[in-house]
């Protein structure tokens, strides 16, 4: 069965002539997920598994086209094994962050499992980032949902650096088979690969936190004091607003003029904006208005989060970012 992809639909490149499961085959697959140790990252074992991971990714894209994910979520719920792929989402960041380093003269002259290492993060995050959606997924994730938290705030401040990097660079296509095809025996260009890959998490993780403040109001004291006292969210949303990761710009010469191209990050890929269209929200900016209004405007967490001078300052910076685009 053939996949057509929605032109509103998530950006799922790879989602085309690809026999769908059923939904025991989609089960059995999601009984089968199982925690690996950080040592055994890249082996025989963990590279099935990955292959099965990425399967279901594919399943469950292509189900949230026609919203229709429900049976994926179910296994994960009945099999309990939200919790298991976020242990996996922290190992792969931890040996990305650990060890990765240290073998990359390796992986650059293997492009076929340098892509897999490294795009197996990805893969976990975009199964959250869909079945956050729901709020069963939130409550099964029970003790690990703090350190989905702790991972998603560390991708988020990291957005703003990265977003300099891949501008001087190529920008990420969006697309699986391009990437793969693009990752070249050269230590530039893994290390430019991997900061494409990076940014992808973390506009990721903005969809991510955006499903966890829906839900705020319900959440334990402990992931609330997180979120608000520990990090501070609001502040650190703000400033992706200030200095927005997702928008970049280029200064070309046409018809002898200076003139600057507008480009936004949009499902997975830079697209050009006409002037009719810039002051139009992209996705990534929508997710950061929608947390922080779940923030700001739930009462349990105007309670609880303390209107500093400080704070109030920068929040008092959004009034010039309201105009009647935004507000509508």
């Amino acid at each position: 069965m053939e996949i057509k992809r929605q032109e509103d639909g998530f950006n799922s490149p790879f989602l085309q002539d690809f026999v769908v499961l059923t939904p025991h085959e989609i089960d059995s697959y999601v009984s089968q997920i199982r925690p690996f140790a950080i040592k055994d990252i890249g082996n025989q074992n963990w590279m099935k598994q990955h292959d099965t991971l990425n399967l279901l990714n594919k399943q469950v894209h292509a189900a949230a086209l026609n919203n229709s994910e429900g049976v994926f979520l179910e296994a994960l719920l009945s099999h309990d094994k939200i919790g298991i792929l976020i242990h996996e989402l922290i190992g792969i960041q931890i040996w990305t962050q650990q060890v990765l380093g240290r073998i990359k003269d390796q992986l650059v002259t293997d492009i076929a499992k340098s892509f897999f290492l490294l795009y197996h993060e990805s893969i976990i995050l975009n199964m959250l980032e869909i079945v956050f959606y729901h709020k069963e997924a939130l409550q099964a994730a029970g003790d690990t949902l703090i350190e989905m938290v702790d991972y998603t705030y560390k991708k988020i401040v990291k957005l703003n650096e990265l977003s300099l990097s891949i501008t001087q660079n190529q920008t990420p296509n969006g697309s699986a088979k391009d990437i793969l095809m693009s990752l070249q025996n050269k230590d530039k260009e893994f290390s430019s690969q991997r900061d494409s890959i990076e940014f992808s998490l973390g506009i990721s993780s903005l969809t991510v936190i955006r499903f966890i403040t829906d839900h705020i109001s319900s959440l334990s004291l402990s992931l609330v004091t997180r979120l608000l006292d520990d990090y501070d969210l609001p502040l650190a949303l703000i400033n992706l607003l200030q200095s927005p990761p997702w928008v970049r710009r280029e200064k070309v010469v046409e018809k002898d003029k200076k003139v600057t191209r507008v480009f936004k990050y949009t499902d997975g890929m830079w697209i050009k904006v006409s002037d009719s269209d810039m002051l139009k929200l992209t996705k990534p900016e929508i997710q950061v208005w929608l947390s922080i209004y779940n923030i700001l405007l739930t009462p349990e967490t105007r309670e609880h989060y303390h209107f500093t001078p400080h704070r109030k300052s920068i929040i008092l910076k959004l009034r010039s970012f309201l105009t009647e685009t935004l507000v509508d």
